[in-house]
């Protein structure tokens, strides 16, 4: 089973304590810094599969640190967590990456559902990215092998026919010869 690792930056410890207490619960391995710079630092080096995110830090903002993690948005789930946040706050989180915008004190078992959510959907992504990239592959001319010249040439013509704005070509030929392939 895939190790899952949640990074908790966030300088109230005992909110920190229990959420990763409650993360390790459900099957994460947990992290957890005090330090914006800290955590942006470890994240970049290692994206985890999720972070869990204070707005006020003693050296930096929620907003900051999100703006700063954007190379990681798509591998990462971002979780807002604030205790004095507006709705200008969390519109900008949410702008950011930000998967959910959490009001302190966090509920656990919203904590639970909101991951469980994020990662089944993320999984989803992955697998259609996945695919997409497997039929651009398998529809790819070059992905078709012959060893005779001329059908090499075939090839080559028709991969400069699709880069064009040709309208219909009609493909002409004995049965057998590989024009509903090369269609």
């Amino acid at each position: 089973m895939t190790h899952l690792h949640a990074l908790i930056i966030e300088d109230e410890t005992l909110v920190a304590w229990s959420l990763s207490e409650h993360l390790k619960k459900i099957g994460f391995e947990t992290t957890i810094t005090e330090s914006g710079q800290e955590g942006i630092r470890q994240a970049l080096e290692d994206p985890p599969d999720v972070i869990f995110l204070d707005y006020r830090l003693p050296d930096t903002n929620g907003i900051e640190i999100l703006r700063e993690l954007q190379p990681i948005r798509d591998e990462t789930n971002f979780f807002f967590m604030t205790a004095y946040g507006t709705e200008q706050v969390a519109i900008e989180a949410l702008k950011l990456g930000a998967r959910e915008y959490l009001n302190k004190p966090v509920n656990f078992d919203e904590v639970t559902v909101m991951v469980t959510r994020a990662l089944r959907e993320q999984e989803k992504s992955r697998e259609i990215s996945v695919l997409k990239h497997q039929e651009e592959q398998r529809f790819q001319l070059g992905a078709y092998v012959s060893q005779s010249q001329k059908m090499k040439e075939v090839m080559e013509t028709a991969q400069k026919l699709v880069q064009t704005d040709t309208g219909t070509i009609l493909l002409l030929g004995e049965t057998g010869t590989g024009k509903d392939t090369l269609a």
